[in-house]
């Protein structure tokens, strides 16, 4: 279950989808908007935020991270390094804990990865695409799969992940301005 866990909270536990109508906003909305290479730069920088996972079984978890995004060779290339603890104790009286690293290419619309999460040495890859401010990805390990639907916008970032097993659906949200 752990394994499954990772993977989720490695692709996306700093996003959020609450639009603001601030001219500020809308300014820097409209530049990322033009091309998958803005949107990729618009995301360098540090994003923090929450989420909650819902498991087949009902049960619902919260938790927190911050993600840092470094953007390399003129948006080209990125790696993003996420830190997530869960808010409540397991049944072993552990808490959640992630420390993952992700590496992207950018190809036009096209968007391919791979991450390895650090505490639990799993590995996985990612591929899928840019279009304005959204991007739609398979996300994939050794021991499941996802779809992952994540929409930026100025100040504020949403990540939706469904699973193929154990998670139902991930929800997540965070900011940086």
């Amino acid at each position: 279950m752990r394994t499954l866990l990772i993977l989720c909270l490695g692709i996306l536990c700093f996003h959020t989808s609450v639009g603001t109508t601030s001219a500020f906003a809308q300014e820097r909305q409209a530049a990322f908007d033009s091309s998958p290479t803005a949107l990729f730069k618009h995301l360098a920088g540090r994003w923090g935020g929450s989420g909650t996972i819902k498991w087949f079984n009902g049960a619902v978890e919260p938790f927190k991270c911050v993600t840092t995004f470094f953007i390399q060779d003129g948006a080209g290339r990125a790696t993003q390094n996420f830190r997530c603890n869960g808010e409540k104790n397991h049944v072993d009286g552990s808490a959640l804990r992630i420390e993952l690293s992700l590496d992207w290419i950018l190809q036009g619309e096209r968007l391919t990865g791979t991450w390895h999460e650090r505490i639990y040495e799993v590995r996985g890859t990612a591929s899928g695409q840019v279009k304005g401010n959204q991007i739609v990805a398979d996300i994939q390990s050794e021991v499941a799969t996802a779809k992952l639907s994540l929409t930026v916008h100025a100040c504020e970032v949403r990540a939706v992940m469904h699973f193929n097993k154990e998670i139902e659906r991930l929800d997540a949200s965070g900011r940086k301005c």
